[in-house]
């Protein structure tokens, strides 16, 4: 039996297979394949996965840090500007003021790049 008769003798594990709710290699081992013989069949066919959620979360939690950084470096910036104390700004971020440190070390070898 070759692959594409498989998928037509078991249409639910193709759709399965494009909402990733079952992985390449559960529908290798039933269809008695390699991973590698099932992908390539899998592109020939034309068969596009959905964008997984683990992929959107992934991308989310990417965001969320950048501005978490940003957000750290805008409160060190402001500590060398004598608005802030470590201490508030530490408190602001939700780090420990040591990380602070660090962000404020950045910017001032940032700075010392600069000129």
């Amino acid at each position: 039996m070759t692959l594409l008769e498989f998928f037509e003798s078991r249409p639910e594990l193709l759709d399965m297979l494009r909402q990733r709710q079952v992985t390449n290699r559960q529908v290798a081992a039933q269809a008695g394949v390699s991973e590698e013989h099932l992908a390539r069949v899998l592109t020939k066919m034309g068969v596009r996965k959905v964008r997984g959620e683990v992929v959107a979360r992934r991308a989310e939690v990417r965001t969320l840090a950048e501005e978490r950084q940003k957000h750290r470096q805008d409160l060190a910036k402001s500590v060398l500007a004598g608005k802030r104390t470590i201490e508030d700004a530490a408190a602001l971020a939700g780090c420990s003021e040591r990380t602070l440190y660090r962000y404020i070390q950045k910017a001032l070898t940032a700075q010392a790049d600069r000129n």
